[in-house]
Parts: structure tokens; C-alpha cells; sequence
């Protein structure tokens, strides 16, 4: 048997990370019919969750395959402490002391490089968040909810 080339590889693994999310709602779907049966209203209702988690699904491919160009962001970063190399000179006459003046452009520095750093993981919160983690709880609570009983009370 040969082994499939590397390009192969890629482009079949980026196939399926497109189909992913469209094969999940497409079970979730199948799921709710065949646990809904005949209850018109639940089919209704569980229908629009799905629906709900398919929106959800294309904002979050969105968010991720959104790049943030590196220069954008090396340009920011450079700009951003050239401004606070030159505060000591802006702020020096106003400051009797050094300490003072130290004091207060090292707070500014602290609080501006803080926002800059949320900033920075607002803008790509696939690669700082543990989203990992929450991704596979939910698949395991949404399985459990598929492969389980129905609920107490659930007349579908």
C-alpha cells in the first residue's frame, strides 16, 4: 500500500475541519427528530437551539479564521512603547522628584501594557483561551444528552 503524500494529508485534515461543525449540527438534528417523534412544538423548539448552536458555530469559525496581520500588530507594540519611552520627558516637569516621576510612568506603563495585553487576547481568544477544554465538555454533556434517557418531565 503507498502512503498518501503530505499534501493529501493537509488537504483532506482541512476538509474536514470545514465539515466538522456541519456535520455536528447535522446530527444534533437527526438526534432531536428522533427524539422528538410526533411532538410538533418540541420539534419546533429544539429545532431553534440547534439552530442557535449553528449560529454560534459560524461566529466562532469567523473569529478564528479572521487573521490579525503580524504588522498590525508589530506596529502597535513599537508605537505603543515609543510612547512610553518618551512619557519621562513629557511628565518630568511636573515631578519635583525622580521617584515621583518613576512612580508614575511605571503605573502608566503597567496599566497601558495591561489594556495592550487584552487587547491582544480579545483579538485572537483561540490562541489564549482554554477553549480546549470547554469544547470537549460540551461534546461530552451533548452526547450524554443525545445517547441519554429522555429528561423527567420531557413528554418527547
Amino acid at each position: 500500500a503507498t502512503r498518501p503524500r503530505p499534501a493529501q494529508v493537509r488537504a483532506q485534515q482541512k476538509s474536514d475541519d470545514i465539515l466538522k461543525p456541519a456535520t455536528v449540527v447535522l446530527r444534533l438534528r437527526y438526534a432531536v427528530a428522533a427524539a422528538c417523534g410526533d411532538d410538533v412544538a418540541a420539534l419546533q423548539h429544539a429545532h431553534r437551539c440547534v439552530d442557535d448552536v449553528a449560529t454560534a458555530l459560524g461566529g466562532c469559525k469567523r473569529v478564528h479564521s479572521t487573521p490579525i496581520p503580524p504588522t498590525y500588530v508589530r506596529h502597535a507594540s513599537r508605537a505603543l512603547l515609543s510612547w512610553l519611552l518618551c512619557l519621562p520627558l513629557a511628565l518630568s516637569p511636573l515631578h519635583a522628584t525622580a521617584s515621583g516621576l518613576a512612580c508614575t510612568t511605571g503605573l502608566t506603563a503597567f496599566l497601558i501594557l495591561g489594556i495592550e495585553e487584552i487587547g491582544m487576547q480579545i483579538e485572537e481568544p483561540f490562541a489564549v483561551l482554554p477553549l480546549h477544554d470547554l469544547s470537549m465538555e460540551l461534546s461530552e454533556r451533548a452526547a450524554a444528552i443525545v445517547d441519554g434517557p429522555a429528561p423527567p418531565g420531557c413528554t418527547w
